[in-house]
């Protein structure tokens, strides 16, 4: 059984911590924030059409940086939320325009407006190119009937019952979307959009502590703890074993990709990381035997030299890491054209 408890704030964190230690005999010593709403910074690329680089954030303008808020004060928040966060504001694209996050109406399908789920980090519902809208404006959720284009963004197949067909859609990681799931989809000329250079400052640091009677206690990245009647193990635990770590090719063409493919034993998970952004996560199986999988992962078109690597967690409780295993450096030649 495991106790769940959103942050909470002042006196209402005593009270509780006081209730936990005498109904349950464990009692914790909780690390709160009062935060409201963080920032979505970095950038999405949708590749339809040539409309290219999406600036979720005036802070980040464009693909190397850039600070514009002084001139034109934009930007996407994540929304504080007991069990949905939800997605707030503009995005600018040179190519697109404005668009807009949160507030809208008039939806294509189900899903709503767009919001994270806590408890399993999938985003859902829909944002909107302004310039698809009768206004472009989006002060009205009528169609612009000129250009014949909507400007609908779905962040998830469920939005529209088409998962069989497409399946696509977006999960948040830590302070990142998930290189495994970052794509939504809009009618041209949005097309395909990938959201994986989209970050964040998580408001709390996720990770296990013991508490003073030595149960467990879990912090997730938005702050919520939990309390679980796990005991915390002692005596001596398996240091983490790296069987392999395979990066093929290493070196490749500007925009190929490589295939990656990890074994590790006695750990509880591993995430793999590359300097282009991308990032795999993996659980231990009964065994405590970390795997890719039966298939190797494929990375994102290696526009730079990059460099993979593995962090596993160990099989303590609470488990303690990460630490770097392995490290593989991927070579990026140029490409030539012929005149």
């Amino acid at each position: 059984m495991v106790r769940t408890f959103v942050s909470l704030v002042g006196v209402g964190v005593a009270m509780i911590a006081a209730i936990v230690a005498f109904s349950f005999g464990a009692q914790t010593s909780f690390s709160q924030s009062g935060w409201t709403q963080v920032d979505l910074t970095g950038w999405a690329w949708a590749g339809a059409e040539g409309s290219g680089w999406i600036s979720l954030n005036c802070k980040t303008v464009s693909e190397s940086g850039g600070d514009v808020c002084s001139q034109s004060n934009y930007g996407v928040k994540i929304k504080k939320g007991a069990t949905e966060l939800p997605l707030e504001g503009y995005a600018w694209s040179p190519a697109l325009g404005w668009i807009k996050f949160g507030n809208l109406s008039g939806f294509p399908g189900a899903g709503g407006n767009a919001k994270i789920t806590v408890a399993t980090g999938k985003v859902s519902g829909w944002v909107r190119v302004c310039n698809g809208t009768a206004d472009r404006k989006c002060g009205t959720s009528a169609d612009n009937t000129d250009d014949a284009w909507d400007g609908w963004i779905s962040l998830t197949c469920e939005n529209v019952g088409e998962c069989a067909a497409s399946k696509y859609g977006l999960k948040v990681g830590e302070g990142r979307i998930d290189s495994s799931a970052r794509f939504s989809w809009g009618q041209n000329p949005i097309g395909w959009t990938d959201w994986s250079a989209a970050r964040f400052d998580s408001p709390c640091d996720s990770g296990q502590t013991c508490n003073a009677d030595g149960y467990v206690v879990i912090t997730d990245q938005w702050c919520n703890v939990t309390v679980t009647d796990e005991l915390c193990s002692g005596g001596d635990v398996p240091p983490v074993e790296l069987v392999s770590f395979v990066v093929e090719p290493s070196v490749v063409r500007a925009g190929n990709t490589v295939n990656i493919s990890w074994e590790v034993k006695d750990a509880s998970s591993c995430t793999v990381k590359g300097t282009n952004g991308d990032e795999w996560f993996s659980e231990g199986d009964a065994s405590h035997v970390v795997t890719n999988g039966d298939t190797p992962v494929e990375s994102s078109g290696l526009l730079h030299t990059s460099d993979f690597y593995i962090e596993c967690m160990d099989t303590g409780t609470p488990a303690k890491g990460p630490d770097e295993l392995a490290r593989k450096t991927v070579r990026v030649v140029p490409t030539y054209d012929e005149i």
